[in-house]
């Protein structure tokens, strides 16, 4: 069950709070309430990428871990917005956050999203009244089927159009009304699965799926459930059915009944209508990590799971052209790429497209590959960067790939502004580089004592010469004539820098364990002049020429 954001704001524990953004969004339901301290992305990282807030969820925070760093803030609520989280409470202002930034409560304002700021300057405030109160509101809304049926298939209507789906209503449904779901077709496959908590294995659910008798009461790790079925008809007069289990407080035949309503409205909208047996639909699957669903299209076109070990992530570098890249990438790869398209599964995900691809192709033809569709995407004006990731162990693991190449790919294009395709190991070193650059001062000066030397001069010759060393080893994988190209110097004045480098520095950086310290401080000093606003490149003239 659920109950309105509005609604909340009347609890005791909730008295003085004040809605300080999003109130267009004050009437979304809730259904659950948890607490979120860690830095941006962290707390994603290891959840589930389409239950996360998905069911309403509203979160409790102080802003701890950015409470000095207002860009973190916004970086948060952009990840709240795009995981569907209800709304979120501020706690401790004035106590642990110093003040709410105009640029959140504005970015919540663009986005609809409601935070709600409790009273200020109140150390003594407690998360526990809070969480305490909403969930019993929950728990004793009285919704009735109808807005159940409603109010899910509303929520889910809104989310991104790769992300609707019987899949989604399912989740929804087994959080609002705490209950594992399992639906089988006619011939008693199981095609999708949502449980209740989301640690259980819907495994351990199947062994009592079968049983007949309506009223059966099932003992199950140790726990005593209710099970209930209800048939459902899809779009095109398939039976099916679902099987409820339930523990604690029981389900109401109303209830029963419009879950059952509901999947068969959603089997209709979505299911049927957009053919989920299409193969492009595996590469959601496989993000939202149903292993049911990916089963299911394997087997209807006989794929060999085993043999994808490959993945693009296809980035647009402006939101704004999202809509020219879902209407340019499918023609683009039909018409250009026909030599890989048949080894490659390609769809739209959460604003951007993800390929997954077969084993057959060598890594050379596919990084050319990559390289040629990042040109073809700009000459159509699209601008776009590709993460190639190469032979991934196990199909499961390709959602945290994604995630991570989510989250730290800002950080590669700090480090690698002149690249367009990035492999799984620049993603990795850029999460090494920015979690040395949020530690704080002391770690960065730690990892770039080599650099000390370069210190600004007075006719910003030594500038020039850190900008050198920068384009040659993390531009160009030193080519002296690709790192001319970039600088717009002529090849000479490369190899000169280089040696007046060698001759400045207290290391000839002949062996790897200096080139590494070199390269990894190189990296983060990039990293700290994005985020200082101090990495204007200006061309370089010949003037140092000897």
């Amino acid at each position: 069950m659920s109950v309105g954001i509005s609604e909340i704001l009347k609890l005791p524990s909730l008295y003085g709070a004040k809605v300080i953004a999003g109130k267009g969004g004050l009437n979304r339901q809730i259904s659950t309430i948890s607490v979120s301290e860690y830095t941006h992305g962290e707390q994603f990282e290891n959840l589930e990428i389409q239950t996360y807030g998905s069911g309403g969820e509203i979160v409790i925070s102080a802003f701890y871990a950015s409470r000095d760093d207002v860009e973190m803030q916004c970086k948060n609520i952009e990840e709240y917005h795009r995981y569907h989280v209800a709304g979120l409470i501020l706690f401790y202002v004035g106590v642990v956050l110093p003040y709410v930034d105009a640029k959140v409560i504005a970015l919540a304002n663009e986005r609809n999203f409601p935070i709600i700021m409790m009273p200020e300057g109140r150390a003594d405030l407690k998360y526990s009244d809070v969480i305490y109160e909403v969930m019993e509101a929950v728990l004793k809304s009285n919704l009735t089927g109808a807005s159940l049926r409603y109010d899910t298939i509303k929520q889910v209507s809104e989310f991104p159009t790769n992300q609707r789906g019987l899949g989604a209503i399912l989740q929804l449904l087994s959080i609002k009304t705490h209950s594992t779901i399992l639906l089988f077709s006619a011939d008693g496959k199981l095609l999708n699965a949502a449980t209740w908590p989301s640690n259980i294995n819907a495994d351990v659910f199947l062994q009592f799926a079968n049983i007949t008798l309506q009223d059966d009461i099932i003992r199950i790790n140790g726990e005593i459930y209710k099970k209930y079925m209800c048939g459902i008809v899809s779009a095109e007069s398939a039976v099916r059915q679902a099987v409820i289990f339930k523990r604690g407080d029981l389900l109401t035949p109303d209830v029963v009944e419009q879950i059952g309503e509901t999947i068969e409205v959603a089997c209709k909208l979505w299911e049927d209508n957009r053919k989920e047996s299409y193969l492009a639909e595996l590469v959601g699957s496989v993000m939202r990590d149903e292993p049911y669903k990916i089963r299911r299209i394997a087997a209807q076109h006989n794929l060999d799971l085993p043999s994808i070990k490959h993945m693009w992530i296809i980035h647009p570098l402006d939101p704004r052209q999202w809509i020219r890249f879902v209407n340019t990438m499918p023609l683009l790869i039909e018409n250009h790429f026909s030599y890989i398209a048949r080894n490659l599964i390609l769809d739209s995900f959460d604003d951007r497209f993800v390929a997954l691809i077969d084993n057959k192709l060598s890594h050379a033809h596919l990084t050319g590959a990559a390289n040629d569709l990042v040109s073809k995407l700009a000459a159509t004006g699209l601008q776009a960067v590709v993460v190639e990731c190469l032979n991934v162990p196990k199909l499961e693991e390709m959602r945290k790939i994604y995630l991570s190449s989510k989250e730290f790919l800002p950080t590669a294009l700090e480090i690698y502004p002149h690249k367009n395709v990035f492999s799984l190991s620049d993603i990795r070193f850029s999460k090494f580089c920015k979690d040395i650059v949020d530690k704080g001062g002391e770690s960065v000066q730690y990892h770039s004592e080599l650099l000390k030397v370069f210190n600004p001069s007075a006719d910003g010759g030594n500038d020039s010469l850190l900008e050198t060393l920068q384009v040659y080893y993390l531009d160009t994988e030193c080519n002296a004539k690709k790192a001319a190209e970039i600088l717009y110097v002529h090849k000479n004045t490369i190899q000169y820098r280089l040696n007046k480098i060698k001759e400045m520095m207290s290391t000839g950086l002949q062996n790897y364990s200096e080139q590494i310290e070199l390269y990894l401080a190189l990296a983060l000093n990039r990293i700290m002049d994005k985020e200082h606003g101090m990495n204007e490149n200006v061309p370089s003239d010949n003037k140092d020429i000897p």
